[in-house]
């Protein structure tokens, strides 16, 4: 258990360094360590907190399924990364899902991954220095403005609403991202933007499928 709790406090640690969502999207089930940092010997000295995303993923059975369309685009280039996220298993401890990322980008041949597995244990130490909201954000920038509530696929969700801004080649791109408890991963929509008179930079999220037995 000392392990697990290390290794979920160190995931997402390095979520936020990367300004990663609520699931891992585009880096194919690779985190990579954030340079120069070191694991503690013990993180029995650090507080327990209550996991977000397992609490989500907890209220729904084995089966669950999301299938989300990332679009990232600019006046160069075009990538649409199709998620799949299964729900295996859901314990007292921990869920597991399974992800499969297919990558379509103009000119090339169409990437599909191999699918990964992702556990989300039931809690986790929190590191030093960090605090708890920190990690139920979408963005360590993220600001909640609003609640809303946003139809999928037919059906309404109960959803908040974060606004951020990332620093671009092209300049300032603002972010709007809807999340709900309510729905598998958490994630509804995400849209943001650059605007010049040379062509605009572009990210979109929505959901192509969803599944809740």
């Amino acid at each position: 258990m000392k392990t697990i709790a290390k290794t979920i406090a160190v995931l997402h640690l390095i979520g936020l360094t990367l300004g990663c969502g609520s699931e891992p999207h585009s880096k194919g089930g690779k985190e990579q360590i954030p340079q120069g940092y070191v694991a503690p010997k013990t993180t029995e000295d650090l507080p327990l907190h209550n996991n977000p995303d397992y609490l989500n993923w907890q209220r729904f059975k084995a089966g669950a399924k999301v299938v989300r369309k990332k679009i990232s685009k600019n006046v160069f280039d075009q990538v649409t990364e199709t998620q799949t996220l299964t729900l295996l298993e859901v314990t007292a401890d921990k869920v597991v899902l399974e992800s499969q990322i297919t990558v379509e980008r103009e000119n090339y041949p169409i990437k599909v991954n191999t699918p990964f597995q992702i556990v989300h244990v039931s809690k986790f130490r929190l590191p030093k220095n960090l605090k708890l909201e920190q990690f139920t954000k979408p963005s360590i920038k993220a600001t909640e403005v609003a609640e809303e509530t946003v139809k999928i696929l037919g059906k309404d969700y109960k959803a908040k609403l974060f606004t951020w801004d990332d620093q671009t080649e092209s300049g300032p791109m603002p972010h709007k991202y809807w999340e709900s408890m309510e729905f598998p991963g958490r994630l509804l929509k995400h849209e943001a933007m650059v605007k010049k008179e040379t062509g605009s930079t572009s990210t979109t999220e929505e959901i192509l499928e969803v599944i809740i037995p």
